[in-house]
């Protein structure tokens, strides 16, 4: 009797140590399975890896230490929206830069003329639209000189309002994440950089920036219908939340579209504002979210850019490019290289014979 039970007792350990083992097993399959699907999204490896860098990941010069809300907010995936007039070496630059170096980096959304798909495509690993089918250029602009409140546009400036608005609107017909960033095409990140601080968007700050009378102050005030609570915010890139960029859309447009809403915006700029420099979509945005998303705003004073000189703008070559690669003081994230942008007329056909050639 003795031997049979301890021969019972032996085997029910036997079992109790093989449930364990299975379950240990189940468990740690069930979270490979886990790891193996999420995220749904694939992370570039280039920035991939510096996601889970202890010592930057929320972008704070002197943080020695990381926020649990910092290391969500990095995992969550960031798609980027470019519009560019051209695809030369400096947009190239730009995209490397974003894969190196961007946190949470999802899929880069490129918008240029249809001329430069195909040169925009051999990028590889970006998703290309021709900015027609974003915003029709020819449908876009004003039916005159003036728009409906008096305020009279810089001819040659047109193509510079197309762009704010394509970047304004292209949430319509492009699939971008929840948060995305718009990014000007001229801006190449040298530094692992995260747009988020926690729950919060990050804006950068321009150190010692004015603005004169009518340059983007009118125009964010008429169309947001709030306050401008500060401008130093204009800073070449932006996170943008998908349904607050919606909302301000709606609040200047109610149920108009496309360009039927890009005329409107533009018909809404107050006569006062600078026939240069009416428009900012970045500032824009800025005056929405901080009047109605203030606890969303993250002011970030400690980082900056290095700019070339905006009166002596390149071409965009090789030696152009080469000048992101010097070494810059560790608070610089972003070198913007300035290059010749094109001056399109409405007779101009977009068919290869505008000065398309020479744009950013």
């Amino acid at each position: 009797g003795i031997n049979m039970a301890t021969r019972w007792g032996s085997g029910s350990k036997f079992c109790r140590w093989s449930v364990v083992r299975w379950s240990s097993f189940i468990v740690v399959s069930l979270l490979a399975v886990q790891l193996l699907l999420y995220p749904q999204k694939e992370m570039p490896s280039p920035s991939s890896g510096s996601l889970y860098r202890r010592h930057n990941v929320s972008n704070d010069l002197l943080s020695t230490s990381v926020n649990l809300s910092d290391i969500q907010a990095s995992l969550q995936l960031h798609d980027v929206l470019l519009v560019s007039g051209s695809a030369t070496c400096v947009l190239e630059k730009v995209v490397e830069g974003l894969r190196r170096h961007l946190y949470g980096l999802g899929s880069i959304h490129i918008v240029v003329p249809p001329v430069w798909l195909r040169v925009c495509e051999s990028l590889g690993q970006v998703s290309c639209h021709n900015e027609d089918s974003v915003l029709n250029f020819n449908t876009t602009w004003l039916s005159g000189v003036s728009n409906a409140l008096g305020w009279t546009p810089l001819a040659s400036r047109r193509g510079w309002y197309y762009q704010q608005l394509l970047k304004l609107m292209a949430f319509q017909t492009i699939p971008l994440s929840h948060h995305f960033l718009l990014w000007d095409a001229d801006n190449v990140l040298i530094r692992d950089y995260n747009p988020r601080h926690g729950e919060r968007s990050r804006f950068i700050t321009v150190r010692g920036v004015s603005l004169f009378k009518g340059q983007y102050l009118e125009a964010a005030r008429a169309l947001s219908g709030a306050p401008v609570q500060r401008y130093d915010v204009v800073a070449h890139q932006m996170p943008i939340e998908q349904p607050i960029l919606h909302a301000l859309v709606v609040h200047m447009c109610q149920n108009l579209v496309r360009e039927a809403c890009a005329r409107h915006i533009l018909d809404s700029i107050p006569p006062d504002a600078s026939p240069k420099y009416a428009l900012s979509e970045y500032l824009l945005y800025y005056t929405w979210v901080a009047a109605h998303h203030a606890h969303l705003v993250f002011t970030d004073t400690k980082s900056t850019f290095f700019r070339t000189r905006a009166s002596k703008k390149m071409s965009g070559t090789a030696k152009d490019c080469a000048i992101a690669d010097r070494q810059y003081p560790t608070n610089v994230f972003m070198v913007v290289l300035e290059t010749v942008s094109s001056v399109r007329s409405p007779l101009e056909d977009k068919q290869g014979t505008t000065t398309d050639q020479n744009v950013f």
